[in-house]
């Protein structure tokens, strides 16, 4: 049994080493919602010691799992996740807690309190990486827990056949001659990759992806391009070029801005940088060191809607309107970038000066010059 117990412990720092920096959140989210109340060490300990079957440990897995997300789900609410999150496991770490009895049920099975110390020892690694996340991995972890935890039956069913033959295996390897360690790696690490493979499957194709970056670039996060460029027409006429200008110049500002803070950051974290800003722009989160830019092109960018709109009857279901159809392109925008691979996000912004300058030009003419329109979608790499 000690034997046992040293290779489960050694075996779970030489499992650190096969993770990337780009499989990290994804990590930690399929750790959060699929063992954390159980960490793999605690139920294989407690599978082999207590001689439980496959089906048994299987079974009360998916129940431990079903009592915490009800709790994660609760927890995505949260203002400070970060807080959220180190309290939860903090409650995890304890071998019985009220609030989690199907947890109890499991560690209630072994009486030498070894799973209970492998359980804390996990948590104690989880919480410890948590506390160095940025407020933009937070992000991404959110929208991966949120992803785990709405899986459809038919995911949910494959992670557990998957659950099952890493107790399945393991259980044959303590009884056969072959590796145990190397075994219980491999098996682990295929898990693992099965939830990655569920997180990145319904990925963007490049197309719409290069699309949504091209309208980011603009600022289409606030103003689409097309609402803007038709807005523009009827401004042209009444002499608002001053402040057609102004408006390009506030919408691109923040763009100029988060390009500059994120030029040295690798793609995995201008994916979290930009998903971060983007819930700033929507109003989700209250906090961002661009919060000034963005706020004052969201002004702007209502200027230019209320002063559209007056010029004709029903102004304020005109505004609704505009309203409602930005709200669709921003959401389209964001589960677009949310689904793209990392990768992706390598050259990103791709407004310049000159990209800038044609802009404000295609807007000053209302829209109506095809040179330009050829111009800035050749530089914004769009078809």
């Amino acid at each position: 049994m000690q034997g046992l117990l040293l290779l489960l412990l050694v075996r779970a720092d030489a499992l650190e080493k096969w993770k990337s920096v780009e499989e990290d959140t994804a990590d930690m989210a399929e750790f959060l919602v699929f063992l954390a109340p159980a960490a793999w060490n605690s139920v294989l300990y407690i599978a082999h010691t207590q001689n439980a079957s496959v089906s048994s440990i299987t079974k009360m897995g998916k129940a431990i799992e079903k009592e915490n997300i009800t709790e994660l789900k609760n927890l995505m609410k949260s203002k400070n996740l970060r807080e959220a999150l180190l309290e939860h496991l903090d409650k995890l770490a304890k071998e019985r807690d009220p609030s989690t009895p199907a947890k109890n049920r499991l560690f209630s099975m072994d009486t030498t309190e070894q799973a209970a110390n492998m359980q804390k020892d996990a948590i104690e690694k989880a919480q410890n990486r948590i506390k160095t996340y940025s407020a933009s991995s937070f992000v991404i972890l959110k929208e991966y827990i949120s992803a785990l935890s709405g899986l459809s039956a038919k995911d949910q069913n494959g992670i557990w056949v998957k659950y099952k033959e890493v107790v399945n295996q393991t259980q044959r390897a303590m009884k056969g001659t072959e590796s145990v360690k190397r075994k219980i790696s491999a098996l682990e690490r295929e898990f693992s990759l099965h939830i990655q493979q569920l997180l990145t499957k319904r990925e963007t194709p490049r197309q719409d992806f290069l699309i949504e970056r091209a309208r980011f670039n603009l600022g289409g996060f606030l103003h689409s391009p097309g609402i803007f460029l038709q807005i523009s027409q009827a401004f042209s006429e009444n002499g608002k070029r001053d402040f057609l200008k102004k408006t390009v110049e506030g919408l691109l500002q923040p763009v100029f801005a988060l390009q500059s803070l994120t030029k040295t950051l690798p793609p995995e974290q201008v994916k979290a940088e930009v998903l971060r800003f983007l819930e700033a722009a929507s109003g989700e989160i209250s906090s961002h060191v661009l919060k000034e830019k963005i706020e004052k092109a969201y002004q702007l960018r209502s200027e230019s809607i209320s002063m559209y709109t007056e010029l004709f009857p029903q102004s304020k279901e005109r505004t609704l309107k505009i309203d409602e159809v930005q709200t669709k392109n921003t959401k389209r925008m964001v589960e677009a970038l949310k689904k793209a691979k990392p990768e992706m996000f390598k050259g990103f912004f791709v407004i310049n000066k000159k990209v800038a300058a044609l802009y404000t030009d295609l807007v000053l003419k209302s829209g109506v010059s095809e040179k330009n329109k050829r111009e800035i979608k050749k530089l914004l790499q769009v078809s």
